[in-house]
């Protein structure tokens, strides 16, 4: 991460979030490893949790269990502009993309679901939904004593929905530290360039660093 965050230019570099990085670096190896027509739009879809954030009446009331995730802030770009980029531009993307969602906007969407006129799936045409769930706790679940969380991912019964998303979660690595990890899950042969592409990634920012 502190290679990453080096590679980008002056207070960027300093302020990017963890989330905002990993993102950036993973929305961007994907398109490459899908190879998809340099004009085709893509698009990273965020989802944002109202929680805490919601400023209308009524208000959520602490404990509230109902749905409160709203979709559809989107980064969107041609694949060629992503992939071409700077990795500080996916970054910028991601940060305008965040920026989309007000009061005014939630309202919007629920008056599009309410006139059932919102078309969600439209957007995963060249779209990539992430979800940072490392901070809900689960490291913290009660499992009866007789077993202590490792960690979890997307599904893959999920089928084509665990292909267009990756739900960020907390979990251990080999050695017991605990770490964020990013599922992915693709077909074989661009999981395979994926992987090729996170290693360049990787490797030229370290260089780089040195």
């Amino acid at each position: 991460m502190a290679a990453l965050r080096r590679g980008l230019p002056g207070r960027l570099g300093s302020s990017s979030t963890v989330f905002e990085l990993i993102t950036a670096a993973v929305w961007r190896c994907r398109v490459a490893a899908l190879g998809y027509a340099p004009h085709k739009r893509v698009r990273v879809i965020l989802a944002k949790n109202a929680r805490g954030s919601w400023k209308r009446e009524p208000r959520l009331p602490p404990g509230f269990y109902g749905n409160a995730v709203f979709g559809a802030t989107t980064a969107d770009v041609t694949a060629d502009e992503l992939c071409r980029g700077s990795l500080a531009r996916a970054v910028e993307l991601l940060r305008e993309a965040k920026l989309k969602f007000t009061d005014e906007y939630a309202m919007s969407v629920l008056d599009l679901v309410a006139r059932n006129e919102y078309r969600g799936a439209d957007l995963f045409d060249g779209g990539f939904a992430v979800s940072d769930m490392s901070r809900c706790g689960n490291e913290s679940l009660e499992l009866g004593g007789w077993a202590e969380y490792a960690g979890g991912g997307t599904p893959g019964a999920a089928g084509i929905l665990a292909t267009l998303s990756s739900i960020y979660v907390r979990c251990k690595d080999t050695n017991g530290d605990e770490c964020i990890a990013v599922p992915m899950c693709l077909p074989e042969l661009p999981m395979g360039k994926f992987m090729s592409q996170i290693a360049a990634v990787t490797n030229m920012f370290v260089s780089s660093s040195m």
